[in-house]
């Protein structure tokens, strides 16, 4: 018995881990102005770098594996952490609790 659309099913198997990721990441905290922001940049754009050329401040004793978190009173700290090359800005206050729930 020969199949009548492979090429509809290999595109379903193709698709899905592009949707789930995309999921995945709308479902993070976006990050918020005058909060603590995880910053995580791209190999051309260190994440402490960018918080430091953005205006900002990095917050904690080093820069963690994927990214640094970083702090700005400024208003336009995250538009510049962006236009400096950030790949993600997620909320680090809010982003405990959507890693290790509502007691962290």
């Amino acid at each position: 018995m020969r199949h009548s659309c492979p090429r509809l099913a290999l595109a379903a198997l193709a698709a899905f881990p592009l949707l789930w990721g995309a999921a995945a990441l709308a479902a993070l905290p976006a990050a918020r102005p005058g909060y603590p922001v995880l910053v995580i940049g791209g190999p051309f754009a260190p994440a402490a770098e960018l918080a430091v050329l953005a205006g900002g401040y990095p917050v904690g004793p080093g820069t963690g594996v994927i990214g640094q978190i970083a702090h700005s009173q400024d208003p336009s700290f995250l538009s510049r952490l962006r236009d400096g090359g950030a790949l993600l800005l997620l909320d680090a206050e809010r982003l405990s609790f959507v890693t290790c729930g509502p007691d962290a």
